[in-house]
């Protein structure tokens, strides 16, 4: 066990991180406990959240809150300023040759992430196998180096939360207390991480359940009907079953104009745009990686036609195929949708090592939400994904790639990675047998003494 003093405590807190970098963090009151939080997320996301406040304090405008947010606040603040004074600062901050500044509480309200898109859905328990409610969560943001989220358990007396939140901010904004599981709180609302009737959610959060509710899906309009077309046809639904509809590679709309298409090519005579046709003719609109169709569509589609009428005119295919001939060879069937749809998360510093490029399925038009750039490049999705089982809390599911940490050298810097790729996650572990069974290391925080302080 590692001990660590801190003067901004009153009590010991203990904080063990299991096998996936989340820290479970105990503490015997609520000061000490978003103290304890602020230090854990200063020590593996300091210049991640050092960057995010030196761009939001150049906003405009009043920040408020109210007495329990500020409370949360001041605390987590001297949690993040305790880590500054301990100089272990990331070397990121060596390299620009320059020291954080100590934060304030009013900082916390003003660099708040604006809102943002999402997909969510809550499946009844007469749908489910289990006879459970279940809550899937992903946030659609900017792909980022470390995840624009981190995944954090809260316990105090009176408080039991899991789940995650921005690094930058107190408390919970996705996750469950043990009671009620939820999506979508802001900072305003984080006095509802204690509330145990599903009721006081109801103006504050994404997806609302009543007692007669067999399905709610809050998604943009395409992903909503996806969403509802895949879940709406059975029952028996489980937790797994909504990993891989968050992972869902069907191009509803693909589904929708490729017929169209085709029917204005006719029959070209050039080999390679044969060939094009045949892929697009047989395809059953599923964009994964290896997808040589999905590379034809997006490639005449997304670039060849008038972005107003869309007007699939002969020579827009033949220009298209053309485009891909002379850039990957003329066999339309080796092309693969993941050499051009890229996904890199890469350092903020330029100067300094991302991880490699990795070969993407989806795009904007799916579920799995991979939108692109011009290069086919994929600039945001969801780097964070949860399934909540409601009631059986041990058996929700979460992964946040690439990984909890921050820091480069630290083993959970991108640990996360491989199975979000595969769409695959990890038991989010609730009550304290179960964070014992998968505890990894453990850190005492305990108040200043008269003696010297201790570092093992």
């Amino acid at each position: 066990m590692t001990v660590q003093e801190l003067a901004e405590i009153g009590a010991n807190v203990e904080v063990l991180t299991d096998r996936w970098g989340i820290p479970h963090i105990y503490a015997a009151n609520e000061h000490d406990l978003f103290v304890a939080q602020g230090f854990i997320a200063a020590r593996e996301r300091l210049f991640q959240m050092d960057r995010w406040r030196r761009k939001g304090l150049g906003l405009t405008g009043e920040a408020s809150c109210g007495p329990d947010v500020r409370r949360c606040t001041e605390a987590f603040v001297l949690g993040v300023n305790a880590f500054i004074d301990l100089d272990q600062l990331p070397y990121e901050f060596r390299e620009l040759g320059y020291r954080p500044e100590r934060w304030r509480a009013e900082d916390i309200v003003r660099i708040q992430t604006p809102g943002y898109d999402s997909n969510n859905w809550v499946i009844g328990p007469r749908r489910t196998r289990s006879g459970r409610p279940i809550l899937a969560h992903e946030p659609h943001l900017d792909m980022t180096l470390p995840s624009p989220r981190f995944v954090t358990h809260l316990a105090a007396p009176g408080l039991n939360v899991i789940g995650a939140g921005e690094p930058s901010l107190p408390g919970i904004s996705v996750g469950h207390n043990g009671s009620v599981a939820f999506a979508g709180l802001d900072l305003r609302a984080v006095q509802l991480m204690r509330a145990k009737d599903p009721l006081e959610f109801r103006d504050h959060v994404h997806a609302m359940p009543t007692g007669s509710d067999d399905l709610i899906v809050v998604a943009n309009e395409q992903n909503t009907n996806r969403i509802r077309e895949v879940l709406s046809g059975g029952s028996g639904w489980t937790v797994a079953d909504s990993l891989a509809l968050q992972v869902d590679e069907l191009n509803p709309l693909a589904r929708t104009v490729v017929p169209t298409l085709l029917a204005a090519v006719g029959k070209p005579t050039d080999p390679a745009e044969r060939k094009a046709l045949e892929l697009l003719r047989a395809w059953d609109f599923v964009e994964s990686a290896d997808s040589s169709a999905a590379v034809v569509f997006h490639t005449w589609y997304r670039k060849h036609l008038d972005s107003r009428s869309r007007r699939p005119e002969r020579t827009t295919f033949a220009n298209a195929v053309a485009e891909l001939v002379a850039a990957h060879g003329r066999r339309p069937e080796a092309w693969r949708w993941g050499d051009l749809h890229t996904l890199t998360f890469a350092h903020p510093l330029p100067e300094l090592a991302g991880l490699p490029p990795i070969p993407r399925g989806g795009s904007g038009d799916t579920v799995s939400y991979s939108p692109f750039d011009e290069s086919f490049r994929q600039v945001q999705g969801a780097s964070f994904r949860i399934v909540i089982d409601v009631g059986a809390w041990n058996e929700s599911m979460v992964v946040n790639a690439p990984g909890q940490s921050g820091r480069p050298d630290n083993k959970h810097y991108d640990d996360h990675l491989d199975a979000w790729l595969q769409g695959e996650a990890f038991p989010l572990s609730y009550s304290r047998a179960a964070v014992e069974k998968v505890a990894e290391s453990r850190l005492l925080l305990r108040p200043v003494t008269n003696e010297r302080p201790s570092l093992s």
